[in-house]
């Protein structure tokens, strides 16, 4: 048999094993691990260097209204780019349904953004910001049933914030669909409350530096996450392999029902692989990196650990430093439901995997 790729040379591991073995890839997916493999049409050295599943991103903002004069520092091709050179072969961003549009519009919209823009794979969540009797009735359970099976309310935001009834409405529709519901939870009232006290006492600059009602939420990290969490964990022995394997990979497919044709390495899964050197050290810098914003957090932040040659789908995307795939490459990814949100099919009864 001979095989599109074979990865040569390195040490496998896994949530659960660590062992020495190549890797077999055809027509996108593992199809063989194992030693002396035989002939392929490309071969990979991965001598002293960890074969590990490719990071899935489950929280990303790309590409996502944000209010008037407020813009994302990614869209697709800058996010997915960062991502692949960061050992990520999947990212879970979130389509966002503004007030007075129907949730599959907000789903198109997405999509005519995303389609033809991706270094990696994409799944989307879904934000539900107006949960109409269409949206809870026909819209939502139809793009559940079409693989759109985590979404996410708001308790916060002006134009984001949910009342409780609201909530409670949205969270019946994923009781009975069983969706799984992400809850951004605070209380917007008392936000309001302690904003206006700090201000008029003139407590707006944390740190001295700016107001901070313009203090940007979240911060770029789609690229150096990994790196970060493996230096700090792996490197420094507070983590074993298997452990980071399970929290850059594994888990977060169990959880929104991709698991397991993603999050590992095992035949049959998809060759979604980061070959990562362990001993490489590199200092973080806003330089080296490729995602969209004009400044990393994490500027001179030496570590140990980088992922060098990034595989999606059997696909090379990045090989030693230089990106080398299609940025229409990656693909959006319908979801199973996951195995934490069973549906309920009668009263106090629940479907169980």
């Amino acid at each position: 048999m001979t095989f599109d790729t074979i990865i040569r040379g390195g040490t496998v591991a896994t949530a659960s094993d660590t062992f020495r073995s190549d890797v077999g890839i055809s027509a996108g997916r593992i199809t063989t691990l194992g030693l002396d493999l035989g002939a392929a049409r490309q071969v990979i050295d991965a001598t002293d260097r960890l074969v590990l599943p490719g990071g899935i991103d489950s929280h990303v903002h790309i590409s996502q209204p944000n209010g008037p004069g407020i813009v994302i520092a990614d869209n697709f091709e800058s996010g997915t780019r960062a991502a692949a050179f960061g050992g990520n072969t999947m990212v879970l961003p979130f389509c966002l349904q503004e007030r007075g549009q129907s949730l599959g519009q907000a789903v198109r919209d997405y999509h005519a953004k995303a389609d033809g823009n991706c270094c990696v794979d994409v799944s989307f969540h879904l934000i539900i910001s107006d949960p109409t009797e269409q949206v809870l009735g026909q819209e939502l359970p139809a793009l559940i049933k079409d693989g759109y099976t985590s979404f996410k309310v708001f308790m916060t935001y002006e134009d984001l914030a949910l009342s409780d009834r609201q909530i409670l409405e949205v969270m019946s529709v994923a009781r009975e669909t069983g969706a799984l519901v992400m809850v951004h939870a605070e209380n917007f009232d008392a936000i309001r409350f302690l904003t206006d006290r700090l201000e008029r006492a003139g407590k707006t600059a944390p740190r001295g530096r700016t107001s901070f009602r313009w203090v940007p939420n979240g911060i770029p990290d789609i690229e150096t996450r990994l790196p970060i969490l493996f230096s700090e964990g792996v490197s420094k022995g507070r983590i074993d392999l298997n452990r980071f394997v399970a929290l850059s990979a594994t888990n977060h497919d169990k959880t929104y029902g991709l698991y397991p044709r993603k999050g590992t390495i095992a035949v049959g899964s998809d060759a979604d692989i980061a070959i990562w050197d362990p001993k490489r050290e590199v200092t973080i810098s806003q330089q080296i990196l490729h995602h969209g914003a004009d400044y990393t957090p994490y500027e001179g932040l030496r570590v140990t650990g980088w992922p060098m040659t990034t595989l999606v789908r059997g696909e090379v995307v990045v090989s030693d430093g230089a990106l080398t795939g299609r940025k229409d490459h990656g693909q959006h990814l319908a979801r199973d439901i996951s195995s934490f949100a069973p549906p309920l099919v009668s009263a106090g009864t629940y479907v169980h995997g």
